[in-house]
């Protein structure tokens, strides 16, 4: 704070004092917009301290003072992934320039990284060792690693080095605080205000200190001394209402929310603020009738209405908050509180699965604005439930030029990708929006979780076991914690993870229900039936554990034992669908086909819409090996198709046409899907292939190329492969070419993708290259379509040497 800002001050004097014998007008204007930036900041006018440092970033970009001072005010505006970027430039710059160094390493602390602190203050301390900011910083540090004597030697260094120093004066407080010591942090606080009057920091830190201490009298006049120092700032009034609501004095917190009304009688929020105050101390209805008498008093003002709108959403409100929406539409038209409201109006009709008067609403908004980022999340958010992946991508990329740190949308978008089967892009970026908010929990889960479930369990381990030392009581982490290193096998730590899990929430069955998964795993199958019980004891309709200990029955030859069970739990709960699909699949491994049949019947009747009991039926059919048995097996499977619009289902169907060389059938379905969901990837992908694999007219190699163009900005090595393939068909063999081997590069296992790749270099007059990748092929092992064509093909290599 203060005492960095000297230093600043200090280094820019003396080199303008070097410079002012060379480079004179330029380094003028640059001292010149420097200073004048220095004091907009003291006044807290970030915006006009922005542009003036940023001036001076201009004239001199290599300037580490200069870049340091657009960091801090990044800082302040909300914005610490820019912060942070011109703090790094300005190290980048130059190493030794110690005031980036601490501005970076706190930001790493306020999200959670102590170690990335450390790496960067360490350096800095060894340049210049009694360098007070660095050593607050790092004093910081320790303490979240758990180095408490550490974190004090640092702490009270600094402050013995720079007693007017906020950062360190607050850190030493907080550590003889959490030590059981409140009366030294009062006195370090109190020493600290005797030279630092005018800290607003260190006068909140004391009064919550005093109040920690019940000395309420004290706590109450250093809040009052805020609002002294800064009686516009409406926040610190906020601060002391709640203070006087902790101590149980309504009528004090309503006096001084009162009192914000006056000092800024156009602030809707404060009045906003009062209304929630009263609703929370004396009811919703007294809230209500107080923000509507605001809204009586100012009948043309559209944001106070927007406000009232808001309030009754946030009690649970949403037909009051509607009308009120539609309101404001009315009165306001297009204009922007008319078109507000219709965003807002959106959304709660979404919420209430009125998608299409939602669309409606979010297009009326776009035609006035194209550019409204509400109203481009909200469309986003419609197409990615409809399943239009990359119309999804384009608006909700659209906010993202606006708001490049805005992490919902990153999330969003990240889901958005990984529909559309780019799963690298999805990585990028929630790999972005991590960087943008390495606080945020939520995001590193998601990357973790991916990882995870893309194949790279080693790579998700280490950030889920960090989350998990951080949230130890959060079920989804400790849930893909387990996940994750039951993949790695890694059975101790996965029952170790499982027993937390059971502790922490013995009211549901997940515990039981893991730690009998890895008894399972360790074949103690009577152990695992035993926990597998007790999950079902817990929530006796739970799928998973009910599953799980049929498989044990199974694993242990008592298929009637399996039976029983579940004909026990149907009797409990005859809508039980589930159960009636497990006892289907019991029955069709014991090749009782006929009453397999039957309980899949039973389950699709109860649960028409699940996809599952559909396949179990048409496996039944399939095994039973009688007459006509396939055709069965198709006519159960287009019924699922008709009831579920299951991608499973559909998948399975085209497979079996396929097997049965009815291939104009198979296509069939996959252009039934495409023209049901249009923007689907998979469909596009798997009809694309069909057509060139089993026709050759240009008519249907038209249509496959024009089916890749859906994915043609796509990087997912399948989608690659398709892509290439359709081009090879279509004589393209050059530009089949790149593709293919971008595919490979991506699935060097893959046999298919071998295959390709060599028949296309084959053409383009790459033998050698084409006998390496058919060979791989070949020798894979593995069945793949075109198996015949590459021996063939490479057995034309070896004839021609």
């Amino acid at each position: 704070m203060t005492a960095t800002f000297r230093v600043c001050v200090g280094a820019l004097v003396a080199t303008l004092l070097l410079a002012s014998t060379g480079c004179g007008g330029a380094q003028e204007r640059k001292a010149s917009y420097l200073e004048k930036g220095q004091k907009y900041f003291d006044a807290r006018n970030y915006e006009k301290a922005s542009v003036e440092f940023r001036n001076a970033l201009q004239i001199d970009p290599n300037d580490p003072n200069a870049r340091y001072h657009v960091g801090q005010v990044n800082e302040r505006l909300g914005n610490p992934r820019d912060a942070a970027g011109q703090y790094q430039a300005a190290i980048d710059q130059d190493a030794k320039f110690l005031p980036a160094r601490a501005a970076l390493a706190r930001l790493y602390l306020l999200s959670g990284l102590p170690d990335r602190a450390m790496e960067l203050v360490e350096p800095g301390l060894t340049q210049d060792p009694k360098n007070a900011p660095l050593l607050t910083v790092r004093g910081a540090a320790k303490s979240q690693l758990g180095n408490v004597p550490g974190a004090f030697e640092d702490a009270e260094a600094a402050v013995k080095l720079a007693p007017d120093d906020e950062y360190a004066i607050a850190l030493l407080a907080s550590l003889y605080r959490s030590n059981a010591r409140s009366d030294k942090a009062i006195e370090v606080v109190r020493a600290g205000l005797e030279k630092l009057p005018a800290s607003i920091d260190l006068h909140v830190v004391l009064a919550d200190l005093e109040m920690g201490q019940q000395h309420l009298p004290e706590a109450e006049a250093q809040l009052k001394k805020v609002i002294e120092l800064q009686p516009k700032e409406l926040t610190h009034r906020y601060r002391l209402a709640r203070f006087y609501l902790l101590t149980k004095n309504v009528a004090a917190a309503e006096k001084t929310m009162r009192e914000n009304i006056a000092v800024a009688p156009e602030n809707n929020e404060a009045k906003v603020a009062l209304a929630e105050l009263i609703a929370s101390q004396r009811g919703v209805e007294k809230g209500e009738a107080e923000l509507k008498a605001f809204v009586a008093k100012e009948k043309d003002s559209s944001a106070l209405r927007l406000a009232l709108a808001r309030f009754y959403e946030s009690h649970k409100k949403p037909e009051q908050a509607q009308a009120v929406y539609r309101e404001v539409i009315e009165a306001a038209g297009v204009k922007p509180d008319g078109l507000t409201a219709r965003n807002k109006l959106a959304a709660l009709l979404i919420q209430n699965n009125q998608q299409d008067a939602a669309k409606q609403l979010v297009e009326e908004v776009l035609k006035e604005n194209a550019r409204d980022n509400d109203a481009l999340i909200l469309r986003g958010n419609l197409l990615l439930a409809k399943g239009d992946a990359p119309g999804a991508i384009a608006d909700l990329r659209a906010v993202l030029r606006d708001q490049p740190n805005a992490i919902p949308v990153m999330r969003a978008l990240a889901r958005a990708h990984l529909q559309n089967d780019e799963l690298a892009i999805a990585e990028e970026t929630l790999r972005s929006a991590s960087q943008a908010s390495p606080g945020d929990r939520a995001v590193r889960l998601e990357l973790a979780q991916l990882l995870a479930q893309s194949g790279r369990p080693e790579q998700a381990k280490p950030m889920l076991e960090q989350l998990a030392t951080e949230t130890p009581d959060d079920l989804p982490t400790q849930e893909s914690l387990f996940r994750t290193l039951a993949t790695l096998k890694d059975m101790a730590g996965a029952r170790t993870t499982a027993e937390h899990i059971r502790q922490m929430r013995p009211d549901l069955p997940i515990g039981p229900y893991l730690v009998g998964t890895v008894d399972e795993s360790e074949q103690k199958l009577d152990a695992a039936a035993t926990e597998y019980e007790s999950a079902l004891k817990a929530q006796p309709d739970a799928g998973e554990p009910l599953a799980a200990v049929v498989r044990v029955d199974l694993a242990r030859k008592q298929p009637a034992h399996a039976v029983a069970r579940l004909d026990e739990v149907i009797q409990l709960n005859p809508k039980n669908a589930i159960a009636r699909n497990l006892k289907g699949e019991v029955l069709t491994s014991q090749k009782q086909f006929d009453p397999a049949l039957a309980s899949f019947n039973e389950a699709i009747a109860l649960a028409p819409k699940w996809w599952i009991p559909y396949r179990g039926a048409a496996l039944a059919q399939l095994a039973s090996q009688q007459p006509k048995s396939v055709d069965a097996a198709i006519e159960v499977l287009e019924r699922g198709v008709k009831a579920t619009n299951a991608s499973n289902l559909t998948t399975d169907l085209a497979a079996l046409y396929e097997r049965q060389g009815k291939s104009d059938n198979a296509i069939g379905v996959y252009e039934a899907w495409v023209q049901r969901e249009p923007h689907s990837t998979v469909a596009a992908n798997n009809l694309a292939m069909l057509l060139v694999t089993y026709r050759t007219d240009p008519a249907s190699l038209e249509k496959a190329q024009q089916l890749t163009e859906k994915f043609s900005s796509s990087s997912e090595p399948s989608l690659l492969n398709t892509r290439g393939w359709v081009k090879f068909k279509r004589g393209d063999y050059q530009g089949a070419l790149g593709l293919l081997a971008q595919a490979v590069d991506k699935s060097p296992d893959s046999p298919v993708m071998r295959y390709h790749l060599g028949m296309a270099q084959l053409k383009n007059g790459d033998a050698g290259a084409a006998r390496e990748n058919l060979e791989a092929a070949v020798k894979s092992g593995r069945a793949f379509m075109g198996s015949k064509e590459a021996q063939a093909a490479l057995d034309q290599i070896k004839q021609s040497g």
